[in-house]
């Protein structure tokens, strides 16, 4: 029987992005922020997943799974759609939002939502070639979506001591999800890595287009700067792949 041996830069890189989402998750409470601020963040976050999975990921499945990687990735675009649409509570960035008013399916979803992103981690770390961009992408991800989870325990009048409690333990998901999965798909072999990764991608694609940028658009005062930080996180990536290509 293989023993379970965590690798000691997936426990690393699982760590920052979990310290980075309590990091964000901790901002509500030091200061009252503009919601223009945070959209500006949340725009840059979106074209780093979009590009993340374009660029990266689905490349890199298709070297796997060949044919097959245009259904993998539509199935876990679907999938995160219809677990968001009727289990998942997703935070939103807005006081209005009804959302502010369920606390426990919010901490429910968003620790689901986590533990499928510590999955996206687990399985980079299969394909050197990804971790950085993968970590990237959800670092600039995490930060913000923990922003907007506490804001939404913070509106719906909940004391600090249970809203730190319930950010610890959703956080704690990614690394879980990251350790699990790395070993497991470890184990399945390299069609299961290539549908792990196209399942990934397809997540990410659908966090982008149907999580970050809907509320960036709701803000029509600022769409050129929202636009610009969206075409940036684009850029960001972009860069980093003429600098780093690989084959």
């Amino acid at each position: 029987m293989k023993v379970f041996e965590i690798p000691s830069s997936l426990m690393i890189l699982s760590g920052v992005v979990l310290l980075g989402a309590l990091m964000g998750g901790a901002v509500p409470f030091l200061r009252q922020w503009k919601q223009t601020h945070l959209h500006y963040f949340i725009s840059f976050g979106a074209g780093v997943l979009m590009a993340t999975a374009f660029i990266y990921m689905v490349p890199e499945a298709t070297e796997i799974l060949h044919g097959q990687v245009g259904m993998a990735v539509l199935a876990g675009f679907l999938l995160f759609y219809f677990l968001e649409r009727f289990i998942m509570i997703h935070p939103c960035m807005e006081e209005e939002c009804e959302y502010h008013h369920i606390g426990i399916p919010a901490f429910v979803g968003f620790s689901f939502h986590n533990l499928t992103d510590g999955i996206a981690l687990g399985a980079s770390f299969l394909i050197p070639s990804l971790v950085p961009f993968v970590f990237l992408a959800l670092i600039c991800h995490h930060i913000p979506t923990s922003f907007a989870f506490t804001s939404i325990l913070k509106v719906s009048r909940y004391s600090v001591k249970k809203t730190a409690l319930f950010l610890l333990i959703a956080t704690v998901m990614i690394p879980v999800g990251a350790f699990v999965s790395n070993f497991m798909l470890g184990q399945w072999g390299r069609l299961a890595l290539g549908w792990s990764i196209s399942l990934s991608a397809g997540i990410f694609i659908h966090m982008a287009i149907c999580d970050l940028l809907p509320q960036v658009h709701k803000s029509e005062r600022n769409r050129f700067k929202n636009t610009a930080c969206f075409v940036l996180g684009l850029g960001v990536m972009t860069g980093l792949s003429l600098m780093f290509h690989h084959h």
